[in-house]
């Protein structure tokens, strides 16, 4: 984590990192893959837009989102009992964002997601939790983000925590440069929403950079 400073050079020595290849099937539609070094998952995921907001119409974009995770990370060696499908999880979300003028964006996000092997025997497999983001463009280049997760079912012998993250764009053509403050190092919903580590209380959080290319 960052307040480890040189130690760990402010966390990149522990980095997670995830290339993630989305596909746009239609305007509307979006197919992607992708490979996390966290607990080495690999995830297929399909992206819809069902509804667009619409000056003096409708007042949101509601998008719906689907993914199928891999956890290729688990260990038979520890969990000799383990079969593939304890490898499996599942998350689905609908996406439900409000354009308020032209430099801020809010979101509202309630989210489903399953785990067939969960880390607490308490904890339920099928859990939910509710997002919220927003965005603030800064200038043509810039914007300050901001997203929050809310479990609602977190077993209260949970070590996670509700994870909070603070970042800033940088749009230059084709590329989008992406840096950001968290507690949570997973890049996928299961993870980011069920197995945040960090305590911003603590100081305890993360730094995260992302290159998006548009092709």
């Amino acid at each position: 984590t960052v307040k480890n400073g040189f130690d760990s050079f402010f966390g990149l020595d522990d980095a997670v990192t995830r290339l993630n290849f989305v596909y746009g099937i239609k305007d509307w539609l979006n197919i992607g893959v992708s490979r996390s070094s966290f607990q080495k998952i690999y995830q297929g995921s399909v992206k819809y837009r069902l509804l667009r907001q619409e000056n003096g119409g409708f007042p949101v974009t509601i998008v719906g989102f689907n993914d199928i995770l891999i956890n290729t990370g688990l260990d038979k060696a520890n969990l000799p009992l383990i079969e593939f499908k304890h490898r499996l999880s599942y998350s689905a979300q609908l996406i439900i964002s409000h354009k308020v003028d032209s430099k801020l964006s809010v979101a509202l996000i309630p989210t489903l997601f399953h785990d067939n092997y969960v880390m607490i025997n308490e904890q339920d497999n099928t859990q939910y939790a509710i997002g919220a983001g927003a965005r603030y463009k800064l200038g043509q280049r810039w914007s300050v983000n901001v997203d929050y997760g809310h479990h609602l079912n977190r077993a209260d012998t949970s070590p996670f925590n509700n994870p909070l993250s603070i970042g800033f764009d940088l749009e230059t053509g084709g590329h989008v440069f992406q840096m950001h403050f968290t507690n949570a190092q997973p890049m996928n919903t299961n993870g980011y929403l069920g197995q945040a580590t960090g305590d911003w209380g603590d100081g305890d959080f993360y730094f995260g950079f992302n290159l998006s290319r548009r092709f």
